[in-house]
């Protein structure tokens, strides 16, 4: 009952639909899905910090580089996954629960269990290698990096992200913090 099994919100709200304005304006994502007015709010609303940041995750990371092939570790439910897939990227998943990749191929995404050690891809697989709360989980995460970027070709992107102690809401809350989730 981990809460990455819990299906996607696929519900078209008129805030999704200025969530998916802002990033077809800033992104190119899915552009002839949106229009002239969601574009307009959503931009209006990335003035606001804390809704730009939400809106902007996971593209921002991969604006400078064109779409080609992605390795997510660590796809949950595949939220992510499918938004890189519907930007144009050619996505490969992998994650630890077989739950997650059993929701995952219900949903027809490439998704594989296991770690990427196990996979044994070859040297410069991918254009893109993407870990969203997985580091922190993972026994050797130096290891986890090394491998990640052996399999990334040269140009290509790693991006890791991780709780961020630093936050402003760590501060705020400490030990009640969100993001010290257990174990």
């Amino acid at each position: 009952k981990y809460y990455t099994h819990a299906a996607p919100d696929n519900r078209v709200t008129f805030m999704a639909k200025v969530i998916h304005g802002y990033r077809a304006s800033q992104y190119g994502y899915l552009e002839h899905k949106s229009n002239f007015i969601y574009r307009f709010l959503g931009n209006a609303l990335s003035l606001i910090t804390f809704f730009k940041e939400h809106m902007d995750y996971p593209f921002v990371y991969f604006r400078s580089t064109l779409p080609g092939k992605m390795l997510e570790l660590g796809v949950g439910n595949g939220t992510t996954f499918k938004q890189f897939r519907d930007w144009g990227w050619e996505v490969e998943g992998l994650d630890f629960d077989s739950a997650a990749v059993q929701a995952c191929a219900d949903e027809g995404l490439n998704v594989r269990e296991g770690d990427i050690f196990s996979q044994q891809f070859d040297d410069s697989s991918f254009d893109g290698v993407f870990s969203a709360h997985v580091l922190e989980h993972v026994p050797d995460p130096v290891a986890l990096m090394v491998e990640s970027l052996r399999v990334l070709k040269p140009g290509g992107r790693f991006i890791a992200v991780t709780p961020n102690s630093d936050s402003v809401l760590h501060g705020a809350f400490k030990s009640n913090w969100r993001g010290l989730e257990p174990p």
